[in-house]
């Protein structure tokens, strides 16, 4: 973790919590795992995009990406028939799905 409070220190952000990193490596994992490879890395971007976007707790805003992940990877490993068009669709404003 230390170069990680480095890197955020010279970014000029605030530190990942023990919790946060676990829940970006595990975010990581599982789109690892139920996508493409490459797509562990950018998904956790793309969390932190959502998060520094949200305007609000930090903690919220990556439950929030984190089920939209979830809700996509669970839709994925379904077979095609069962998804509508709306499947991939999730409400990041309110965090519903």
């Amino acid at each position: 973790m230390d170069w990680l409070h480095r890197y955020a220190d010279e970014l000029g952000v605030p530190r990942l919590t023990d919790a946060e990193v676990a829940r970006l490596l595990d975010l990581a994992r599982d789109v690892a795992h139920g996508t493409e490879r490459r797509s562990a890395p950018l998904s956790t971007f793309l969390a932190g995009i959502a998060v520094g976007a949200s305007g609000g707790g930090r903690d919220v805003a990556l439950d929030r990406a984190v089920a939209a992940a979830e809700q996509l990877l669970d839709a994925a490993a379904r077979p095609t028939e069962d998804r509508g068009p709306s499947a991939h669709r999730v409400d990041t404003a309110s965090g519903d799905a």
